[in-house]
Order: structure tokens, then sequence, then C-alpha cells
């Protein structure tokens, strides 16, 4: 079977925008002088590690994500976290369950009235009570 010129300008078009998406992609990540690969934007702070672009050094002497703020319990929370009717900081989107607790956004109500939380929330709720430090 021939292969047409126009069968090899389409195969080489599909080549060149695969080649240009992995660019973009490579391009949005360096590496840094400890040898590691960091999203672009992020930043080498005074204690030597490299932080997420926006992060800030905090009164706490942690750097801490973009939006993060100073709660009346003098630590740092993630943007949108709210205090709840338990008294302790949920991420933004929690709600608050039949099962009277709080649950993440994504939380998904099971049909013996179980939640099955999301995993990303779950690292999120972590980095929240740990006091939003990066």
């Amino acid at each position: 079977m021939a292969v047409s010129g126009l069968d090899f300008m389409a195969a080489n078009l599909v080549g060149q925008q695969s080649l240009q998406s992995l660019q973009q992609d490579f391009a949005q990540y360096f590496k840094g002088t400890d040898g590691k690969m960091h999203t672009a934007g992020s930043f080498k702070g005074t204690d030597g590690k490299y932080h997420p672009k926006g992060a800030f050094y905090g009164r706490d002497g942690n750097y801490h994500p973009k939006g993060s703020f100073l709660g009346n319990d003098r630590k740092y929370h993630l943007a949108g976290s709210f205090l709840g009717k338990d008294g302790t900081w949920h991420i933004r989107g929690s709600f608050y369950g039949r099962d009277e607790t709080y649950h993440g956004p994504n939380a998904q109500l099971q049909a013996n009235g179980t939640y099955k939380e999301n995993k990303n929330d779950i690292l999120i709720q972590m980095l929240e009570s740990n006091g939003a430090i990066t």
C-alpha cells in the first residue's frame, strides 16, 4: 500500500503537535539545585526548601500556600477554610453530614448511610490540620 503525501503530512502534523504538547508540559517544571523537579514559579525559601508560587513566609516562621490566613487560634489556615460547629477547621466545601460530622467536599453518601471520603480531600484536610505549612 502506497503512502500519499497527504497521509505523510497528517502523520507529521500529529507528531509535531505531540512534541509541542510535551514541550509545553516540560516547560511547567524545572530542575532545582536540589536535583528535584519543581513546578514553574516555585522558589527556594530562606529555609533552603522549594515552595509553590505565591507561598509566603508567615509570622510563625513557616511558609504557607497563597491565600492562607491567620485564624483566631493563631494558626494558619487554607483559603476558604472555616471553623465548624465542632470547633475544628475544615477545608472549603466541606459539609455537615447526616452522621453529624464534617466531610470533605467530594465525599459520597453510601447506601448504608456512611460517607466515602475522597483521597484528595483527606490530604488537603491533613494540610489544613497541620497549619497549612508548605
